[in-house]
């Protein structure tokens, strides 16, 4: 959902597939630019016969901040399922996207790792300010 209170500059999409090789290894879904960003939506698939609980963080400076994590259905966004919406289900109705200040960005990791042969999808859809 576009937030019309900041200047978008350059739209940006970030996709990362969580595999097993994984594990449950923090992995940076978005990159640090030198301008602040504005992430609208985080959109999760799961392809997996089990759920996975995602974790979303922040790393600042040195420092990685979990946000909130959610559970992702085994065949989320698969079949016709919807997929889950992670910035929906972490932060509060009232919150319209996640902004985050120049040189920080998210990182995402499962709780328990993938099955082989499965993946979980993120896709990460927002905007430089």
């Amino acid at each position: 959902m576009p937030n019309n209170q900041f200047s978008e500059t350059k739209p940006l999409q970030n996709f990362l597939q969580i595999v097993n090789a994984n594990g449950t290894t923090v992995l940076q879904l978005t990159t640090q630019t030198d301008r602040s960003q504005r992430w609208d939506t985080i959109l999760l698939t799961n392809t997996d016969t089990i759920a996975h609980v995602v974790r979303l963080f922040t790393h600042i400076a040195t420092t990685q901040v979990l946000l909130g994590s959610v559970s992702v259905p085994a065949g989320a966004g698969t079949l016709g399922a919807a997929p889950v919406e992670l910035l929906a289900a972490v932060f509060p109705a009232t919150t319209q996207g996640c902004v985050l200040v120049q040189g920080n960005y998210l990182m995402i990791s499962v709780e328990v790792a993938v099955v082989a042969t499965f993946s979980v999808f993120v896709g990460a859809f927002g905007a430089e300010l």
